[in-house]
């Protein structure tokens, strides 16, 4: 059985329980079957994990392992480590987090090999998520990034054509701020990925729509109006793309602005 179906069973974080416990010192030895590390590797990250546990968050504890067993196969043919190292496409909810390790260890990665990060981040993202890992490359090389996404829009998981739009995303949360030199460069893939048939990647579109126009509002809602006219000619994608508007113009309409409070009132959908 892969390390990764033994990481956690749990569905969800109950109330009054730490995320970052998920990185306890006993799945540490899952780590030690993935990465097939000696026994002396293994009580070096054991010793060092357990002298500094305490003190990290979530994410840290995350980086703090990533980072030791970096330093075990960095003069080693890491592309085919960490290829390996991948389980079975499966969701695993809680469980998912295992990779969280691996994300670090490709951002790391992705300054030395651009192409072979790519394939890895694209591996990571059917079993976990990318999104996180792919900003520093989308930082330094933008242009090879977005290009390399633009090849993606039609696969067939849902996970990776996911990953185009929220790895994108101008303000993702935990992942920072991302503005591309054509600010709406990454409007692209929305107007592809608005009409894909998963929930899953329709929401990222909206919430990616969501950022666009807290940054260029009077663009985004004309972008808004014209995906509303063109819904007069798709009818059968009437549904999705009104909840994609609707769903991205919460905050707005929150606050009582104008131009949400109509577009609101023209992406409802009529019942016949």
């Amino acid at each position: 059985m892969h390390p990764s179906f033994l990481f956690s069973t749990k569905e969800s974080i109950k109330k009054g329980e730490d995320l970052k416990d998920l990185y306890s010192i006993k799945i540490l030895i899952l780590y030690k079957q993935n990465f097939n590390l000696t026994e002396d590797q293994y009580s070096f990250l054991f010793k060092e994990y357990s002298k500094n546990i305490d003190s990290l968050t979530f994410k840290e504890r995350a980086r703090f392992i990533a980072n030791i067993i970096y330093s075990f196969i960095q003069d080693k043919d890491i592309y085919n480590i960490i290829l390996n190292s991948f389980g079975p496409i499966k969701k695993l909810k809680l469980g998912a987090f295992f990779y969280l390790v691996h994300s670090f260890l490709i951002e790391r990665y992705s300054d030395y090999n651009f192409e072979q990060s790519l394939t890895l981040m694209t591996e990571l993202t059917k079993r976990f998520t990318s999104e996180f890992c792919v900003r520093k490359l989308l930082k330094n090389h933008e242009f090879l990034v977005l290009n390399y996404f633009l090849k993606l829009l039609n696969d067939e998981n849902e996970d990776v054509r996911r990953w185009i739009s929220e790895g994108s995303r101008p303000l993702l949360p935990w992942g920072g701020k991302f503005l591309c030199s054509d600010p709406l460069f990454t409007l692209k893939f929305l107007e592809k990925l608005k009409y894909d048939n998963s929930f899953y990647v329709r929401k990222s579109v909206a919430n990616h729509l969501a950022d666009l126009l807290k940054l260029y509002p009077d663009k985004i809602y004309a972008v808004m109006e014209f995906w509303l006219i063109d819904c007069e000619k798709n009818k059968n994608k009437e549904k999705e793309i009104k909840w994609i508007i609707r769903y991205a113009i919460r905050l707005p309409r929150k606050k009582k602005e104008k131009k949400a409070l109509d577009l609101t009132t023209r992406a409802k959908i009529t019942k016949t």
